[in-house]
């Protein structure tokens, strides 16, 4: 009996939280459909691309698509061929929904890689579960929500990245596999595999190239061989465009780590682009090294990897100069810091609630206080407090935890 009672506590837990995702969702839905603004704009754009590749027909049209046009590899658009069983007004709403089960999926992996059970979450007391019911919601509602209403990918790409990590022991080609299938969709996986370099994980890099070329060879289903091939060259000819893009966004609409330092420091070597760019991606790269040995040192290999994973995961949205919505990915960070997070840190706590303000008060169509967000560029600053937090999170584990942790993941 007891042991039922614990399951039924366990099942009861996920699906609240399941509940959650699913009410929010639904007012959102009710809220966008009376003010006329349930657009779905980007997931409009797959839609209408995931069609052209079942037809094959050519993806990239910006002259005719213009501002909402295909940017992705023509890989991604195969995955968004099941929403064409339904028409794109009835697709829409089924994307939404389908966004909700990612993302609780993706709460549910962070619980388990964190506590390794929902039920761990229990001992916590009552003020305590509060605030970090507060603190997990809060700074990711907004992009959440964004989500929501553009229909983007990047809590695909969220659980996707824990999906690899997940796979990381079990099955190593998988685990590249899953990898590699984020990086066809937005290619910031390069970050990950200039970490699994760092790593000396050559075995894994390979796999990550070998996946790659599966994903070339995609397009063959519906195209032929000179139509695949030129459709793969047209999608990195978009990515030489969002590279050129990116660094030609306007001071005023960057949100970067680079348009932090140029805004506020104001040395003259700042002023070069070039230069100062080399001096910031220098300067992380040494905070990335030394957290990345830090963990190396403290923790088991198993949670030093997601340990990892969590520092890149809020790496990618601060190199980005309009990453806004990416910082959705900044999930696993939050599970770990509010983990180590202990009462008699005052200062850890304080710095972690203003990076929480910074980060998820900064609503696109909010009014003065995300205004005065964006024009002092809160956002990245809230994001550098943040990977502050987790740098410090970082604590020795002793033997027995260790033993406890491996016994976790492989129980998982």
């Amino acid at each position: 009996m007891m042991v039922f009672k614990k399951i039924l506590y366990k099942n009861s837990l996920k699906n609240c939280l399941l509940l959650l995702f699913i009410l929010i969702t639904i007012i959102f839905i009710l809220v966008e459909i009376r003010n006329g603004r349930y657009w779905q704009s980007d997931f409009e754009v797959y839609y209408k691309s995931a069609l052209r590749a079942l037809h094959g027909e050519n993806l990239y049209r910006p002259d005719e698509d213009q501002f909402y046009r295909y940017k992705y590899s023509p890989a991604a658009a195969y995955l968004f061929i099941p929403f064409l069983l339904f028409s794109f007004a009835k697709a829409k709403f089924i994307y939404s929904f389908f966004l909700t089960f990612m993302m609780y999926i993706c709460h549910i992996l962070c619980i388990k890689f964190c506590y390794n059970d929902l039920q761990k979450m229990k001992d916590l007391n009552y003020k305590r579960s509060i605030l970090v019911f507060m603190a997990l919601i809060l700074p990711i509602l907004a992009f959440y929500i964004r989500e929501l209403h553009l229909g983007q990918v990047n809590i695909i790409l969220l659980l996707l990245y824990l999906l690899s990590f997940y796979f990381y022991r079990r099955n190593l080609f998988i685990s590249a596999l899953i990898l590699t299938l984020s990086g066809f969709i937005k290619p910031y996986f390069i970050i990950f595999i200039m970490y699994f370099i760092y790593e000396k994980q050559f075995k894994y890099v390979f796999y990550i190239m070998l996946s790659s070329i599966i994903f070339f060879f995609i397009p063959f289903f519906t195209y032929n061989l000179s139509m695949s091939i030129e459709q793969n060259m047209l999608w990195i000819n978009e990515l030489k465009l969002e590279i050129l893009l990116e660094n030609n966004i306007k001071d005023g609409r960057a949100i970067s780590i680079f348009s932090l330092f140029s805004k506020y420091i104001s040395f003259d070597i700042f002023r070069h682009k070039i230069l100062s760019h080399l001096i910031i991606l220098l300067t992380c790269c040494v905070f990335i090294i030394s957290f990345l040995r830090k963990t190396a040192k403290f923790l088991p290999r198993d949670e030093k990897l997601f340990y990892d994973l969590s520092l890149f995961c809020v790496f990618i949205p601060l190199l980005i100069s309009n990453g806004l919505n990416t910082y959705v990915i900044i999930l696993p960070a939050l599970y770990i810091i509010l983990k180590n997070l202990n009462k008699k840190y005052h200062i850890k706590i304080v710095i972690f609630i203003i990076s929480c303000v910074f980060i998820g008060f900064n609503f696109t169509d909010g009014g003065v206080f995300t205004s005065w967000i964006k024009k002092l560029l809160l956002l990245p600053l809230g994001a550098i407090l943040l990977l502050g937090v987790l740098y410090s999170s970082i604590n020795k584990i002793k033997d027995n935890d260790e033993y406890v942790y491996e016994k976790k993941m492989n129980d998982l």
